[in-house]
């Protein structure tokens, strides 16, 4: 096989008579060099708000460096101690930055403003101060009433307990006594029809409601429909993007179905709400184990519930005084006297006298005995137990306090009793971890509210407020020319900077005064050790390594490796089908392979047409 090549026809003059190529064409194939050769590519520039802002969609912080990507940034000169200093400068900065990044995202959502800003936080807390201060003062009258007396909190006063409830309620709801006597009477007589007022409701679920929706914007919707009461909003979840969940109160005989429906066509914020109807409580009187009421676990419990009524007292100003309000010193009545049930009394001297010895009335701790019950423990306790959950919305029995109860659909809903102690045995070990699991549980809310100290915040770039109205000043007063100042608020021109400062503290005291709010604003969400932030990314899971084998081992699983017999290798083109030799002939010429592109150039087609 031949291959025929025509002769390129060349210019007249020769080769070097061809004319240079043009410079548009040189410049095109440079550019085409160029694109070719590898080079780093060029990514636009992210700012640091965006890049925040693409980090709390995804649910997580930024990937911080690792100590050995840190080192691969610095110069090889770099000694073990100068890395060390600059990587935790480094891991400090990162971690000014995450902080910076999620107050300016937040800082204009409502459950973030309720947390930390100074007005709105304040406003808060003082309407929940309002709200304590009336549920103390119902306490205390249904207590001068009589309404406590002779109440165990048993299973079996389920029916008395569930009537002081309503009463409560009611009177939380400014009902009318009259009504609410004849409620009682009605209720008390078993007759639940044509009730003159109840403190039942219905309500709504809002399952996803997003940040940036405020409490008004529901508020407002929700005003439309008859029967509207209130909402009740939770905080936000930080691996749900922040979203929160709330309850929409209606009054009991409002059609919430109807309501519901409505609302699941609307949305807020271009956000929907996700509406369903919020079922009535199955069970409002629960029980707990009955061996709760022996005298051991009751003394302990005493002492726990007088801890924290002393803590909460404390934290919002009940019962305080001068010196303070603990146990000791608080003049709370129901704490009066309770160092009597704590105090421990054993039969020393008689047992010592009969000869039985005194073992410092330790038990056995794998062996039962009864509950052994002592009813004026029983009685201190129970008042004990009933001002938490009336007062503060502690369900003692339960270890929880009900957030935000006076907003959610029941204002008291549920309450946790001792069962029986009929019939019931206990032993040594068993009190022993029940009440290292009540101490356990309550311990988050026997902690009262810390704040990291000048030392720590300083480290994380507290702001001074003083720097910051400066800064405020400074980014006002711009120089046009000389001796020409321009003061951008308001547009004036001024004929030096001091001119134009004093302009500002007279003119814009409010713009100065927000600049202080925001300081303080931003301060207090860093001085909060429990501060909301976004989560570090979990570690990436690393992937399941494949032993290594040969491809024999591969193709004949469980071989052994002596045992495995070698392939001959196939030559490519033996694969692909074309013969190497035949009847011992030995092909002189190249074979062409068939994967090489098509080319016709070896073809003889002068006779057709000149290709150039």
């Amino acid at each position: 096989m031949y291959t025929v090549y025509k002769q390129r026809r060349l210019p007249e003059g020769g080769e070097d008579a061809a004319p240079p190529p043009p410079e548009r064409m040189k410049e095109e194939t440079d550019a085409a060099f160029r694109s070719a050769m590898p080079r780093k590519i060029a990514t636009p520039a992210v700012t640091a708000a965006a890049a925040a802002e693409k980090a709390d969609k995804d649910g997580y912080q930024p990937v911080m460096m690792s100590f050995k990507a840190f080192l691969e940034t610095q110069d090889d000169t770099i000694t073990d101690e100068e890395s060390l200093v600059k990587y935790a400068e480094y891991k400090l900065e990162f971690k000014r930055q995450q902080l910076n990044q999620f107050f300016v995202l937040h800082r204009d959502e409502e459950w973030f403003k309720v947390k930390y800003h100074p007005k709105n936080s304040q406003e808060i807390r003082d309407h929940n101060l309002g709200n304590l201060k009336k549920r103390l003062d119902i306490f205390g009258k249904l207590n001068e009433q009589g309404m406590f007396d002779a109440l165990e909190l048993t299973e079996e006063a389920e029916q008395r307990m569930i009537r002081i409830m309503d009463t409560f309620v009611l009177k939380l709801d400014d009902t009318d006594a009259a009504l609410i006597d004849e409620y009682i009477a009605k209720t008390s007589a078993g007759e639940e029809d044509d009730l003159p007022v109840t403190p039942r409701t219905s309500s709504i679920f809002l399952r996803t409601l997003h940040p940036s929706v405020t409490k008004e914007e529901v508020e407002t919707v929700c005003r439309k429909y008859p029967g509207f009461l209130r909402i009740s909003i939770s905080d936000p979840v930080s691996d749900k993007n922040w979203m929160r969940k709330a309850w929409l109160t209606f009054k009991r005989n409002s059609k919430v179905k109807e309501i519901c429906f409505n609302l699941n066509n609307l949305r807020i914020n271009d956000h929907e709400l996700g509406p369903v109807v919020n079922k009535d409580l199955s069970k409002r009187i629960r029980s707990v184990p009955g061996f709760l009421n022996d005298r051991r676990v009751m003394k302990a419990d005493i002492s726990m519930a007088a801890k924290l009524i002393s803590t909460f007292d404390r934290r919002w100003g009940f019962w305080t005084s001068s010196e303070g309000s603990d146990i000791n010193t608080s003049s709370n009545p129901l704490l009066r006297n309770v160092h009597d049930f704590l105090v421990e009394e054993v039969s020393a001297e008689e047992e010592e006298l009969l000869g039985q010895g005194f073992n410092g009335g330790s038990e056995d701790a794998e062996v039962a005995r009864p509950v052994d019950v002592d009813p004026q423990l029983a009685t201190a306790l129970d008042k004990l137990i009933l001002y938490l959950r009336f007062v503060y919305s502690i369900d003692f029995y339960n270890r929880t306090e009900y957030m935000n109860e006076d907003e959610m659909p029941n204002k008291c809903g549920i309450f946790h009793l001792r069962g029986g102690p009929t019939g019931h045995k206990i032993r040594a070990d068993e009190i022993e971890r029940y009440n290292s699991e009540t101490a356990a549980k309550f311990e988050s809310l026997l902690k009262n509210k810390t704040e990291l100290s000048d030392q720590e915040v300083h480290k994380l770039g507290v702001k001074s407020e003083q720097d910051e109205i400066e800064k405020f000043v400074l980014a006002n007063c711009q120089e046009l020319a000389k001796d020409k100042w321009l003061c951008p608020l308001s547009g004036k021109k001024f004929k030096a900077p001091e001119y134009v400062r004093k302009h500002i503290f007279n003119k814009f005291s409010d713009k100065v005064t927000e600049v202080k709010v925001e300081t303080e604003y931003f301060n207090k969400y860093l001085r909060d050790p429990n501060r909301p932030e976004l989560p570090v990314p979990p570690p990436a899971k690393p992937r399941p390594k494949k032993p290594t084998t040969t491809a024999d081992e591969d193709k004949q699983p469980g071989a052994p490796r002596e045992l495995l017999v070698p392939k001959r290798r196939v030559p490519v083109k033996e694969r692909l089908g074309i013969p190497v030799g035949v009847a011992g002939i030995k092909v002189t010429h190249a074979t062409r392979d068939p994967r090489d592109i098509v080319d016709y150039s070896d073809i003889d087609l002068a006779n057709a047409f000149d290709i150039f």
